[in-house]
């Protein structure tokens, strides 16, 4: 037995997209995955346990996690390359990568499909685009499975790059019940307007490349999920096929609540962004 509907949360980094896969996971009969696709350096505390042991021991990671990373389960596969071409190999049958991706997603599934003792009418999870350039068959898989895309991106777009380059120098990303430090941080002018432009250049294309892939989209923002809670949820649950429940509030925080208590020089950030035209996301 399987879903009735697929879906992934496609994103960007710093959306709020953890908590809100927290949210949609919580409903009686959805199951939303962080991140099968995360790259290895996003999973070091597994690579350190694999590196003591030598080998893999897969029965013991799967009843500890919920999930086996994909970038971790393949290495039950060989990786081969010949002509050109990636080939995977698992005893004596080889696979290409779309192969080895729709079993694992199966996988996936099927575990949710277990846990739900059959009660599962929608399997999603989180997807960035940095996972499809990893894997460039997984895009066309997901399409040829049925697989439909909530795109969530955050619209205050100087207010998400300000959270990206705070997490970064803070070496912290997602808690839950976080309390910030005190403690100031430098931002690089030069380097914030960059990403500023970069950003918004990115979440049109990739858009438009969701667009020709054929996908079904539904857009939604993050800002909408911080002010209209339930009537974000209720319209991003009816993209997916379910009946609506509203799901108690996730844990995970939002990192940064006042810029100008975080960032040391906030005043000269702030004639940047003034100059740049963009003043009004500060403000909101």
């Amino acid at each position: 037995m399987s879903a009735s509907s697929r879906f992934i949360i496609f994103t960007r980094g710093r959306t709020g997209s953890t908590a809100i896969v927290d949210e949609i996971d919580s409903h009686s009969r959805v199951a939303c995955l962080q991140e099968p696709f995360i790259p290895l350096e996003g999973v070091k505390a597994l690579l350190e346990r694999i590196d003591e042991r030598g080998e893999i021991d897969f029965v013991s990671l799967a009843s500890e996690l919920r999930f086996i990373p994909f970038e971790i389960w393949i290495k039950q596969y060989q990786h081969l390359s010949l002509f050109g071409k990636s080939l995977y190999r698992k005893g004596f049958v080889f696979h290409k990568a779309a192969v080895a991706i729709r079993e694992y997603l199966n996988e996936l599934e099927q575990n949710e499909v277990r846990s739900m003792k059959g009660d599962l009418s929608a399997f999603g999870f989180k997807l960035l685009v940095n996972h499809l350039n990893n894997w460039p068959s997984l895009a066309t898989m997901l399409k040829d499975d049925g697989y439909k895309v909530i795109y969530l991106e955050r619209k205050n777009v100087v207010r998400k790059v300000l959270s990206g380059i705070i997490a970064q120098k803070r070496g912290v990303y997602n808690r839950k019940n976080f309390q910030p430090e005190v403690a100031n941080y430098e931002v690089d002018l030069d380097d914030f307007e960059m990403r500023v432009h970069s950003e918004i250049m990115l979440v049109e294309r990739e858009k438009e490349q969701l667009k020709q892939q054929g996908f079904p989209v539904f857009s939604v923002a993050y800002e909408d999920f911080l002010l209209k809670r339930e009537q974000f949820l209720e319209g991003l649950f009816d993209f997916i096929g379910v009946e609506f429940e509203l799901p108690e509030k996730s844990e995970y925080s939002i990192m940064i609540q006042e810029l100008s208590d975080t960032i040391s020089n906030y005043d000269a950030l702030k004639d940047r962004v003034e100059k740049m035209g963009m003043l009004h996301f500060l403000d909101s």
